[in-house]
């Protein structure tokens, strides 16, 4: 069976957690933590449309107010 979408994403960000704690506290290691949040973030989204599918769980648009004229 292939990852899903939102699996991926889940090894990446522990992947780019992994290189952060090789690098410790240069640069570096920020800018993969930023990544690894990047990356959860994404799964997060990502786990949503797998459960839900496109399109369902959003809110409608609101309507405008009638205004009677």
């Amino acid at each position: 069976m292939s990852e899903t979408i939102s699996e991926y994403h889940r090894r990446r960000a522990s992947e780019e957690m992994a290189e952060a704690a090789i690098h410790c506290d240069d640069i570096t290691a920020e800018q993969h933590r930023r990544l690894a949040r990047q990356h959860l973030a994404l799964a997060r989204e990502a786990e949503k449309l797998e459960r839900n599918g496109p399109g369902k769980g959003e809110r409608a648009p609101s309507r405008p107010a009638e205004t009677g004229l």
